[in-house]
């Protein structure tokens, strides 16, 4: 026979376990209450977030957007936004962010600036080439987010980790110290993250780098047509396009550049089939960066492959660097 004091105690323990339940819950919903706030206003310092807070500014501009352009590092090295302005007759802004925040990234831009400008006539998305071959990255799309709607697909299990981190604080307070301090303003003169020393002046290109068809993630694709649902939903052309890279990448990797173009055709954007291919003297700090010398003619190379999905205009002859 159990004793009622024996009973007392185990009612005792039972409700001395779900008070510290409900307080742990409480808790984690605190921090995760914490850490959005804090990604809603771009307060952690995570991946070049001075270059994010930049590009939210352009967006956030009162002045038109004409031509929106989206992607990562592959973009912002390789293309000029001003010269592309200056060419079109349109106004052009360029938001690329890094390749950590992925396709769910430049999804999130598209949705931001959507939302604020309603001239917008035509988007271009450009990724690195190798970017199929990585997994998503969640934590790339919750700091990105401008409404919970944006995270809507994002489930528990991804949010409880990305948001109940104590890491994530101690990078806000690590953000907040440095407030005062505005837009790093080697952003702002290079538009995008300065470059560092080219790969060339270590020497001999890198070993033969290489895509692989059974490494793409099919993961990506997803996002990808959520992309083009976006764009119809908007009535905007999309073009999706490569971004530079080493041209011994383009030239180990032809059958996954052209399976990754089918996919993002099949995913419903429309796709340019080249591929700017740098020479080893024209490579920046990265396989994928154009040498900033070399950035106003690959970036009008790139102009005129696009030209014509964006501004319906015929492209004139020229001398600039062939996209192959």
């Amino acid at each position: 026979m159990t004793s009622p004091s024996s009973s007392t105690s185990s009612f005792s323990y039972g409700r001395y376990l779900a008070v510290c339940a409900i307080a742990c819950a409480c808790v984690v919903a605190a921090a995760m209450a914490a850490s959005f706030v804090a990604i809603r206003h771009n307060l952690i310092q995570w991946h070049f977030g001075d270059l994010l807070d930049y590009q939210r500014a352009k967006i956030e501009a009162p002045e038109r957007i004409d031509i929106l352009l989206v992607g990562d590092s592959s973009l912002g090295n390789g293309v000029d936004a001003r010269q592309w302005s200056q060419e079109l007759g349109k106004r052009v802004v360029s938001v690329p962010l890094t390749g950590v925040y992925g396709l769910g990234g430049s999804l999130n831009m598209i949705k931001r600036a959507a939302r604020r400008h309603r001239d917008i006539s035509a988007i271009v998305i450009m990724q690195t080439a190798d970017l199929m071959m990585r997994m998503p990255n969640r934590q790339g799309d919750l700091y990105t987010a401008d409404r919970l709607s944006d995270i809507e697909d994002l489930r528990l299990l991804d949010l409880v980790p990305a948001l109940a981190n104590w890491d994530i604080l101690s990078r806000t307070v690590a953000r907040l110290v440095k407030a005062g301090a505005g837009i790093a303003a080697d952003i702002r003169k290079a538009d995008y993250v300065p470059q560092g020393a080219p790969l060339s002046a270590a020497g001999k290109p890198p070993p033969r780098p290489s895509g692989s068809i059974r490494a793409i993630k099919p993961e990506n694709f997803i996002i990808a047509r959520r992309i083009a649902d976006e764009c119809r939903r908007l009535d905007v052309p999309c073009v999706y396009v490569h971004g530079p890279v080493f041209e011994a990448f383009c030239q180990s990797s032809a059958a996954y550049l052209q399976e990754v173009l089918d996919r993002m055709e099949q995913a419903g954007l429309r796709v340019i089939r080249s591929t700017v291919c740098l020479p080893w003297a024209e490579v920046g700090d990265s396989v994928d960066h154009v040498h900033p010398a070399r950035k106003e003619a690959h970036s009008a190379a790139i102009l005129a492959a696009v030209r014509p999905f964006i501004a319906g205009q015929a492209v004139k002859a020229s001398s600039r660097p062939p996209m192959r």
